[in-house]
């Protein structure tokens, strides 16, 4: 099976956010993600096992992005 990759660090990146900075954006909208689990997401040196479209959903209401530019 092909490994997939995160692209969320570039976003941050490009957005001049930090991981830290995405947490707290994640749960001033309400959404309760364990920090742990976007720290993961935004590694970009470990290949994606599996996603969780709850989490990538509150990822992407908090920087305004669509799915496709986060994976």
């Amino acid at each position: 099976m092909p490994e997939a990759w995160s692209r969320l660090k570039s976003v941050l990146d490009r957005d001049g956010l930090t991981t830290a900075d995405l947490v707290r954006r994640v749960s001033e909208q309400g959404d309760r993600i364990n920090a742990k689990s976007l720290y993961r997401l935004a590694d970009p040196q470990e290949p994606l096992e599996k996603v969780d479209m709850r989490v990538i959903g509150a990822v992407c209401q908090a920087l305004g992005v669509e799915i496709g530019d986060i994976l």
